[in-house]
């Protein structure tokens, strides 16, 4: 995704337990970010900058206390198994946790998007 962390960061008000997005929202209030000309949703810049990309057919669900919330431990991703809970037949979409990312991700270490006493 071609988004400046810091350009990124600078949208959140990480004044209180939900990240909020400051920049622009849906009529429904969530946050929406370009990138490389495509709105996107911002719940889903957050996971992509802190967790990696996801696999295809995976999506991020916004936080459900606020959707304009881009903190990453209360987003979560649908439309994924993980592997140890996975089926007989291996394909039934699910809800992974943001504290465990989508099977096939891999979280970057790197700079975080939440303030390190959080």
């Amino acid at each position: 995704m071609g988004l400046s962390r810091a350009a990124f960061g600078a949208k959140i008000d990480r004044s209180g337990e939900h990240h909020l997005w400051v920049g622009a929202r849906s009529a429904r209030g969530v946050g929406q970010v370009r990138v490389d000309g495509r709105s996107h949703k911002a719940a889903k810049a957050a996971w992509e900058l802190e967790r990696g990309s996801l696999p295809d057919g995976a999506r991020v669900r916004s936080c459900p206390a606020d959707p304009a919330c881009v903190r990453v431990e209360h987003l979560s991703v649908t439309g994924v198994v993980p592997p140890s809970s996975s089926p007989a037949g291996g394909d039934t979409p699910d809800t992974v946790p943001a504290s465990q990312p989508p099977a096939g991700t891999e979280p970057e270490r790197s700079e975080r998007l939440h303030s390190p006493q959080q």
